[in-house]
């Protein structure tokens, strides 16, 4: 749970990070039953045919996560969308028409604004429109952390990989919180087919952020040193990226859902404005892509009731 999420499990709250386990404890009196009981009632999994590759649940894109955003941008028309413009604020004047404030010092003037960014950020952006809600943002923390992308030859691995990954328990006091074994979750992430490993490593979270801060030949020993102890790995990698996320990962604390209830009252005295993203309700791709369908049928709902003109 931890590890998913790059945080302190006994900081987190349960209702905001994982709703469905709470659902099942509260409907099965444990999680050990709740998943028993599922087992029951499950179909038997079907792999494919002999000699297909394994089947997998998990999903990504053919180049990385990246094409997401690319393609969206690709089908926006170029006179629609403004593309590396930081927004510095965001006003509202007395007819109730918004103005966002570039940081080139252009205007905008809106008749909605959807603020799809991280709490800390908003909390920037809408602070002088409403303190009281840009203090409530600022109080939902966020951790940074590091992936570090390794390649080697096949037979530097001691033995059979198993799996597609790890996550690595906080009780082993490790420095990493997960290993992908990308080249088997994605095969066609391998160009050099069945020759090559590839790997991910994932440092920092909410109780190692300082080791974001390394520089690139710091993190490769450390994750080198790591992947000796777990994998029996003593190749020098054929290569090695690093990227750092940094105030990547939301954290749903404690108080996480009345902070969020006390946020929106905030918003809500704002007609037309819309907080959206991983830092209220879901980190997940899915959840974000659920909040934004919901914050745009709002907005033109309000289009169609609202006088203002701009």
């Amino acid at each position: 749970i931890g590890g998913i999420h790059g945080g302190n499990p006994e900081e987190m709250s349960l209702a905001a990070s994982f709703p469905r386990f709470l659902r099942m404890e509260q409907k099965y009196g444990s999680l050990i039953r709740a998943m028993l009981a599922a087992r029951k009632g499950a179909k038997k999994y079907q792999t494919g045919e002999a000699g297909s590759p394994r089947i997998t649940y998990f999903m990504s894109f053919q180049k990385g996560l990246g094409q997401l955003t690319e393609e969206l941008a690709r089908r926006l028309a170029p006179e629609k969308i403004k593309l590396s413009c930081r927004v510095t604020a965001v006003g509202r004047n007395e007819e109730g028409a918004y103005s966002v404030k570039l940081a080139s010092g252009e205007i905008l003037e809106a008749q909605a604004v959807i603020l799809a960014i991280p709490a800390y950020e908003a909390s920037r952006v809408i602070g002088k429109l409403d303190p009281p809600a840009g203090e409530k943002l600022a109080r939902i923390p966020a951790a940074s952390s590091a992936t570090i992308s390794l390649a080697y030859h096949k037979n530097a691995l001691p033995g059979p990989l198993e799996g597609f990954g790890l996550l690595v328990p906080q009780v082993e006091n490790r420095k990493i919180k997960a290993i992908t074994f990308t080249s088997r979750k994605w095969r066609y992430r391998s160009s050099a087919g069945k020759e090559e490993l590839l790997l991910r490593v994932f440092v920092g979270g909410a109780r190692n952020q300082q080791l974001v801060t390394l520089d690139d030949e710091e993190l490769l020993r450390l994750v080198r040193d790591e992947l000796q102890s777990i994998l029996g790995i003593t190749a020098q990698p054929i290569f090695y990226r690093c990227y750092r996320w940094v105030k990547g990962m939301p954290q749903y604390i404690m108080g996480h859902l009345e902070r969020m209830e006390a946020i929106r009252r905030r918003v809500s005295l704002y007609p037309g404005l819309s907080l959206i993203g991983a830092s209220y309700d879901g980190v997940g791709i899915p959840n974000c892509i659920e909040a934004g369908k919901g914050a745009v049928e709002e907005t033109l709902a309000y289009f169609n009731k609202s006088p203002v003109k701009y």
